[in-house]
C-alpha cells in the first residue's frame, strides 16, 4: 500500500461498513487511522484534524461522519470508497438492527432511549408496516446529500439526485453490499493480511415472505433511493471492466482462505465465551430475582 495514499471510506449505515471496519482496525496501527463515528458537525470535524498531532501519519479515514471534501484537509493523494446496499434489505436491516438495540445493554442509554421511543409503542414493538411509515423518505439520499454537501434535505427531487450522481462520479471505487468480491477488492488495495468474518449482523425479527410486494412499496415511499441504487451498480459494473480488479480479488480469495483458519477462529472463540458469558449472567440475575421474591 502506498504510504502517501490516503483512503477516505464514507460509511453508509447498514451497508456491511462494520465489517470492513473491523478488518482495518484489525491490521493496521491505531495512529494510522481516523475514525469519525460519532456525529459530530463539519466544523468540530475539521477542528479536531487541525490539531491532529499524527495527521500526516493517517492512511485510512472511516466512519458515519467522514464527508466528502475531507481530503482537502491532508496533503496526500485520496481515493474515496463507499459501499451501498439495496434499499430493500437495507431498510430490513436497519429495522433488525433497531429492535435488537432495545436488548442491548452496553450502548449509550441515551441512544437506548432513543430506541425504544422509536421502536416500541404502548409496550409494543412496532411492526416494519409501521416502521416504513415513520422511518424518513428518502432515507439513503439525505445521508448522501448530508456527507457530500452538508446539506440535511427533507425532500429529494431530480435536481439532488443529479448532483449526487456526479459525486458519486468522483469516488475511486463504489462497492455494492451483496458483491463479496467487492470487499475482497478493498481490502486488497489496502493489503489486508488479517481476515475476520462478518460483524454486526443483527438478529432476524422480521424475514419478508412477499419480497416482491415489500420492494414495490418502498419503491412508492423513496424511489429516488432506487434511482441512487442503480446508479451504483452502473458504476461497479463499469469499474470492474476497466481495471484489474478480478486478478486482484484472486490473489486476496487465496490469501484470506489460508489466513481466515486462524485469525476467524480465535474471533469466533470471542463471540462464543462473550455470548456464554451473557447468558450465565442472565441465569445467575434470574435466580437472584426469584429468590429476592422468594
Amino acid at each position: 500500500m502506498d504510504q502517501e495514499l490516503l483512503y477516505i471510506f464514507l460509511h453508509v449505515p447498514k451497508t456491511g461498513g462494520l465489517t470492513v471496519r473491523n478488518h482495518i482496525v484489525n491490521n493496521f496501527r491505531k495512529d494510522k487511522i481516523l475514525e469519525l463515528y460519532s456525529y459530530q458537525g463539519r466544523k468540530q470535524v475539521i477542528n479536531r484534524i487541525k490539531h491532529l498531532k499524527n495527521k500526516d501519519d493517517i492512511q485510512v479515514i472511516i466512519g458515519h461522519g467522514a464527508y466528502y471534501g475531507i481530503h482537502k484537509l491532508f496533503n496526500k493523494k485520496y481515493r474515496y470508497i463507499l459501499f451501498l446496499r439495496h434499499p430493500v434489505d437495507r431498510m430490513i436491516s436497519n429495522y433488525n438492527f433497531q429492535i435488537t438495540r432495545l436488548s442491548d445493554k452496553t450502548i449509550d442509554p441515551r441512544d437506548l432511549e432513543r430506541a425504544r421511543k422509536s421502536m416500541v409503542k404502548s409496550n409494543k414493538t412496532i411492526s416494519l408496516e409501521k416502521y416504513l411509515k415513520i422511518t424518513n423518505k428518502n432515507d439513503l439520499c439525505r445521508f448522501l446529500m448530508k456527507s457530500f454537501f452538508d446539506k440535511d434535505i427533507k425532500n429529494m427531487n431530480e435536481s439532488n439526485l443529479r448532483k449526487l450522481k456526479n459525486n458519486l462520479n468522483k469516488f475511486y471505487f463504489i462497492g455494492i453490499t451483496e458483491n463479496p468480491e467487492d470487499y475482497l477488492f478493498v481490502y486488497s488495495l489496502l493489503n489486508i493480511k488479517k481476515f475476520y468474518f462478518k460483524s454486526n449482523k443483527s438478529e432476524r425479527y422480521f424475514i419478508p415472505k412477499d419480497y416482491s410486494t415489500l420492494k414495490k412499496k418502498l419503491i412508492k415511499k423513496g424511489n429516488f433511493d432506487f434511482e441512487i441504487y442503480k446508479y451504483a451498480l452502473y458504476l461497479n459494473k463499469r469499474f470492474k471492466m476497466n481495471n484489474n480488479f478480478y486478478s486482484l480479488i484472486a490473489q486476496t480469495k487465496t490469501k484470506r482462505k489460508m489466513i481466515l483458519p486462524f485469525t476467524g477462529t480465535s474471533e469466533l472463540l470471542l463471540r462464543k465465551i462473550y455470548k456464554l458469558s451473557s447468558i450465565s449472567k442472565q441465569k445467575i440475575n434470574k435466580s437472584k430475582n426469584s429468590s429476592n421474591q422468594q
